[in-house]
């Protein structure tokens, strides 16, 4: 005689089968959402804290960089704040050796009787050609901010550039700072002409640092305020 088996057997090991699938399904969900946050959350909550103000002080003249926490850019000169001034927004956009690259938008000049948005510095600056190919510049520009990422801690060491590309042009100004206390500025201008210099900077009692030229003549000097 063949045995008997209960006629709901099978429906109910459809219905296990089924809450494991769903388990495992949301389990998945889960891991996938982990991973992503490993590789998208974490780098932005880790990202360099950069806020804060970048003092140079330069024959009597002092220009400060503020930097809010949100990524609002301000460049004023000390003592002339209402005069001029320059603002931009910063977007993290890559980071590379230390270094962290941050794209600048929403550039203004505000002061006295002053009030541009980059498109109109631009046009004023090319008025000699046409509109469109005016406009064909400024859509063109692209400004970025390099800073290294060790400014979080006061450490100056790392690259620190400033580069305007214009039709796919890239202008950079670079000065990379390194251990030993020395640094290399460079230059690059229209024509792909390059200037390259040597010096080197130390940190004072103060907290503030000197950059000096290769023949050891201070150029400035440079804070970093948080």
């Amino acid at each position: 005689m063949q045995p008997q088996y209960p006629a709901v057997a099978t429906p109910v090991a459809s219905r296990h089968r089924g809450r494991i699938a769903i388990i495992v399904t949301a389990v998945a969900l889960v891991v996938a959402l982990a991973v992503a946050a490993v590789f998208w959350l974490i780098p932005m909550l880790t990202a360099p804290k950069i806020a804060g103000s970048y003092v140079v002080s330069q024959g009597g003249n002092t220009f400060r960089m503020t930097i809010d926490n949100g990524g609002g850019l301000s460049l004023t000169q000390d003592g002339h704040e209402n005069e001029l001034k320059l603002s931009a927004k910063l977007a993290r956009q890559s980071s590379e050796n230390g270094n962290t690259t941050y794209k600048a938008s929403g550039i203004a000049l505000t002061g006295n009787n002053v009030q541009k948005t980059l498109s109109q510095i631009a046009t004023f600056g090319f008025g000699s050609i046409s509109n469109d190919q005016a406009q064909q510049i400024i859509n063109s520009m692209q400004v970025t901010v390099t800073i290294p990422d060790g400014v979080a801690d006061d450490n100056p060491v790392g690259r620190w550039q400033l580069s305007l590309t214009i039709m796919g042009y890239a202008l950079p100004q670079t000065i990379d700072v390194k251990a030993d206390g020395t640094l290399t500025v460079r230059l690059t201008m229209l024509g792909n002409v390059e200037a390259t210099n040597t010096g080197s900077w130390k940190r004072n009692r103060d907290g503030t640092f000197s950059v000096s030229d290769e023949n050891g003549y201070e150029v400035f000097t440079f804070a970093i305020q948080h």
